[in-house]
């Protein structure tokens, strides 16, 4: 098989949000990369249906629907709730209902340790050296030497007694805790509140609403998390699996998410691909100084502790 064959086509794909995130890039001038195209070309379909619990703003059916045309697979897509549900849901069985979920990175490493999930097969992804530096193989997603989750998305988010005296303080300055998406957006546009924590699409489709609106990071530093791909340990269609986190670094995908989102997508292509000025608008100008001054949270070692000490501060008057 020729170079030209292998690297004919093209591939695409989608992602998590809110909670989490995607890559794309184009490999050999092509969506197909180098192993889906080889795939194709001997005339072996891939095994199906791929079963994702994933996110709903990057399972999208625009973006869906080229990998379905590609390769004649079908997708079963359950959407996540949130990513503590995920777990539970994997470690009481889930990993029998699904190939693929989508998860934050504080996860992760407990999940390999356990081997509730399988190393992702590197050599299965020719888009997988397209990730930026500091996705390719962060050291949340390792163990034993091996990557456990391709990352897709990402963005930015005293003792624990100290942070919740500072709120519970500050708390008459909250309008209000929202819940969902749709509520954060409306507290915005209606002008009942001038700020709120919230995720980049929310600041992105009300500024094309024509409102003035900006994505801020604090002083205090912001806190970085990282949306990824997990397979789980009991899929029988691999090689769909692989060829699905593939598309999930094309070119195509990347660029949906990022002009509808302002998303930070996994691959590096992004730079490539976008003018200088949205580069700076969506924070991409000086990535080593953005990780640099943010924070990466993991999980506590007594979460139930800041547990509590949340619900006291949703109780404090």
């Amino acid at each position: 098989m020729s170079t030209e064959q292998v690297g004919r086509g093209r591939r695409e794909f989608m992602t998590t949000v809110g909670r989490g995130g995607l890559a794309a890039s184009l490999m050999g001038g092509g969506v197909l990369g180098a192993w889906g195209a080889m795939n194709t070309a001997l005339g072996q379909p891939l095994p199906g249906p791929l079963r994702i619990h994933g996110n709903p703003v990057a399972t999208r059916d625009k973006d869906m629907k080229p990998f379905k045309q590609q390769y004649d697979v079908d997708l079963q897509i359950q959407l996540s709730v949130t990513h503590t549900e995920t777990v539970t849901r994997i470690y009481s069985g889930a990993t029998k209902q699904f190939d693929l979920f989508t998860l934050q990175h504080p996860f992760i490493k407990k999940l390999a340790r356990d081997r509730m999930i399988l190393p992702i097969d590197e050599s299965k992804i020719p888009n997988i050296d397209n990730l930026y530096d500091h996705v390719r193989r962060p050291e949340w997603a390792m163990h034993e030497g091996r990557l456990y989750a391709l990352n897709y998305l990402w963005g930015y988010e005293s003792d624990l007694g100290e942070v919740k005296k500072f709120l519970i303080a500050k708390k008459k300055n909250i309008r209000t805790m929202w819940t969902t998406y749709a509520e954060a957006v409306n507290l915005l546009r209606s002008e009942e509140v001038h700020a709120l924590w919230g995720w980049l699409p929310m600041a992105t489709s009300l500024r094309k609403e024509g409102l003035r609106m900006s994505y801020a990071f604090p002083k205090e530093k912001p806190i970085m998390w990282f949306t990824n791909y997990i397979v789980s340990k009991d899929s029988q269609v691999l090689p769909t699996v692989w060829t699905f986190l593939n598309y999930n670094l094309s070119d195509s995908f990347t660029m949906s998410m990022t002009n509808d989102f302002d998303y930070r997508m996994g691959s590096s292509r992004q730079l490539k691909l976008l003018p200088p000025e949205r580069i700076k608008q969506i924070g991409l100008d000086n990535i080593p100084e953005l990780v640099k001054n943010s924070y990466t949270y993991l999980l506590p070692d007594r979460l139930d502790k800041y547990v509590e000490a949340w619900a006291e501060v949703k109780a404090a008057a």
